[in-house]
């Protein structure tokens, strides 16, 4: 098993939510009350994903070593 790779397969994974955040929070500046309460949850769940997907792919290329 690939452990360098597969851990690489996570860090792309978590760029990718990381560059919806970046949108979430430019959508952010222009939002209604409303709008800015629904943007907030789904950026904290994004946060969340990041930081697991993160956090596995770190966990995986330490078991590569």
């Amino acid at each position: 098993m690939n452990y360098v790779t597969w851990s690489n397969e996570y860090f792309d994974e978590a760029d990718k939510v990381l560059r919806n955040i970046e949108v979430l929070k430019k959508r952010l500046k222009n939002a209604s009350f409303d709008e800015t309460k629904n943007l907030n949850s789904q950026i904290t769940a994004y946060r969340y994903i990041y930081y697991e997907l993160y956090l596995t792919g770190q966990h995986l290329l330490s078991k590569a070593k």
